[in-house]
């Protein structure tokens, strides 16, 4: 039965609020069926492809129009009033009980659970995603085709260091057309290299562009550990399908609890709200990457990192020069070539690939066998980076810590560790606290070691304290808390 705009449905006013909800709901969304959905118990619309949290005061007219609440006075008459603000507060906050669950929006075809590639636009029940889609559906290319091919002779036209990073560069553009159908978690995807300009940036921007049609928001990530939660906590708000960090700071050591437990999660996690004293639960359904120059990971990260290693060449000639303007152009022949590895995948009856990474089974199950049945070698080929010049300057300065007559580390002052560095000729370190009170950025720079836990051959820098100062000494990795034996 059409539902007529210009008279709003009368409701009777008496009643519990849970009841009045309900029924101004019914008239809501008998109203506007595709207009509001839910989103994590809370109600959105969909605009320019976003998922928009909808407020009371651009409800406020929707709701005049469907409904309004008819009160009958003691004197028999009867008074028609708007529906109280409480009511439309509520309608937010109860969403999943009037409206349709919308996960998210896509831009892309994507990979569904049950193993169907979802081409046709609009909201697929299943994965309770909505694909948004202009033209005709894109068929599947097999790469194994002179186009296809060189379409991923374009696509990865990158100064890798070895077949598996190329490998792995492949999968990053996967996992974004496969992550509705991997229930669990995704690895950090980290693009690192020894040097700027060998065109990190470039492959994390190019693999948005494929992904969503434009460039990805880049993330910042801030050295300071504390400012990283609060960090990550605000940028999980906005529920981003690629989390880009860009151009982490050189030397930081990329990890954290936050981190660690968000890359992890199979479910919700708590998310502080910064300056409101709140906390939410969110479902974590980003991909993670990050781009570094001589990154260094904690002993936690190595274990959910996946490397992308870019050489440095000096004046390389690239087949595709303008990438990015490249894959606007082309980019339903690039989406159709990287749905062909799917579809063979599918075909071949998913089979398995020869590696996986521990706590990522489905992840490694998906991207890894298509990369493996499309023939990209090197699969989980090699582990984290290699560590920078600093780190392996602090490698040896543990290695060669002096020690009391019975054998233990002693402790020393950062002064007394800076009279250590110059002994061993550390020239990275060094060169790390030149300038000003060289103890003094000693001092730092062990206190930013033992605050991140950074792990070197099964130890850790730990921190002590003492009349006038703060001493240090190396202690194995798990035994932190222990005496020092002094």
């Amino acid at each position: 039965m059409p539902v007529d705009l210009d008279t709003p449905l009368p409701i009777d006013a008496k009643g519990p609020d849970c009841e009045l909800t309900d029924r101004v709901a019914d008239a809501l969304h008998g109203c506007f069926p595709d207009r509001y959905w839910s989103h994590e118990n809370r109600l959105v619309r969909r605009q320019d492809d976003r998922m928009v949290r909808v407020t009371v005061p651009e409800l406020s007219p929707q709701v005049a129009r469907a409904a309004t609440l008819v009160e009958v006075l003691k004197d028999g008459t009867v008074r028609n009033r708007p529906v109280p603000t409480r009511i439309q507060r509520d309608l937010l906050y109860s969403a999943d009980a009037h409206c349709r669950p919308l996960e998210g929006i896509t831009r892309a075809p994507f990979l569904a659970p049950n193993g169907d590639l979802v081409v046709t636009p609009g909201y697929h029940p299943p994965t309770q995603l909505w694909l948004s889609w202009e033209g005709a559906p894109i068929t599947p290319v097999s790469p194994t085709t002179p186009d296809g091919a060189d379409v991923l002779e374009r696509l990865l036209d990158f100064p890798f260091v070895d077949t598996a990073d190329r490998t792995h560069a492949l999968g990053l553009f996967l996992v974004l057309l496969q992550r509705p159908a991997i229930s669990g978690p995704v690895p950090l995807h980290l693009i690192a290299s020894t040097a700027p300009g060998t065109g990190k940036t470039t492959l994390g921007r190019a693999a948005g562009l494929v992904a969503f049609g434009e460039e990805p928001i880049l993330y910042g990530l801030d050295g300071w550990r504390g400012e990283q939660g609060r960090q990550l906590h605000t940028y999980l708000q906005d529920a981003p399908p690629l989390m880009l960090l860009d151009n982490l700071p050189t030397g930081a050591v990329l990890g954290g609890s936050d981190l660690h437990r968000i890359l992890t999660s199979t479910g919700r996690v708590a998310v502080r709200i910064v300056r409101s004293g709140r906390t939410t639960m969110l479902k974590v359904r980003s991909v993670f990457a990050a781009t570094a120059n001589h990154p260094a990971l904690d002993v936690d990260m190595q274990r959910r990192t996946v490397t992308i290693r870019l050489a440095e060449v000096k004046h390389r000639a690239y087949r595709t020069p303008d990438l990015a303007g490249w894959l606007r152009s082309h980019r339903r022949q690039v989406l159709a070539v990287l749905l062909g590895l799917i579809q063979d995948w599918l075909d071949a009856g998913r089979p398995a690939p020869a590696a996986s990474l521990k706590g990522f089974d489905v992840w490694s199950q998906v991207v890894g066998g298509v990369l493996s049945h499309g023939g990209f070698e090197g699969f989980l080929g090699h582990g984290p980076p290699p560590p920078s010049p600093l780190d392996q300057d602090f490698a040896e300065l543990l290695s060669s810590w002096p020690a009391d007559p019975d054998g233990r580390p002693r402790p020393l002052r950062p002064g007394q560790v800076l009279g250590v560095a110059e002994q061993l000729a550390l020239t990275a370190l060094l060169d790390r606290v030149a300038g000003g009170c060289r103890a003094s950025r000693m001092g730092r720079i062990l206190h930013r070691r033992a605050t991140e836990r950074w792990v070197c051959n099964g130890q850790v820098i730990v921190r002590g304290s003492q009349r006038g100062g703060a001493d240090y000494r190396p202690q194995p990795y798990g035994m932190e808390g222990s005496s020092s034996g002094r």
